[in-house]
């Protein structure tokens, strides 16, 4: 619904209707930016999608973050998705806790 919106050039329309969460995935598309991945496997999809970016930049949208959403709004969502890493659109692995003991292959 984000690209769609955002593609459509919804953005002010999505704040005046006050769908926070829409609101949120567009930031949220639009800090992070198009994935280079779809310029290879839907070149049409991908120039339309990085022109919608490019507007929202033109129309002052850059600083319009997921965070500074969530400040403004006071909307909170249930599932924080966190940015993409420099390298590609996948997120960061998690961590694994440092307690986590390995059973030994040798048993007494």
């Amino acid at each position: 619904m984000a690209e769609d919106a955002l593609a459509r050039g919804q953005v002010f329309s999505v704040m005046e209707r006050r769908d926070w969460e829409l609101l949120h995935e567009i930031a949220r598309f639009i800090r992070d930016d198009v994935d280079p991945a779809l310029a290879l496997t839907d070149p049409s999809r991908y120039r339309l999608l990085r022109e919608a970016v490019t507007r929202c930049h033109v129309q002052g949208l850059t600083h319009m973050t997921p965070e500074r959403v969530r400040t403004v709004t006071g909307w909170t969502p249930g599932d924080v998705r966190q940015p993409a890493s420099p390298a590609g659109r996948k997120p960061k692995p998690s961590k694994q806790p440092g307690s986590l003991s390995v059973p030994s292959a040798n048993r007494p």
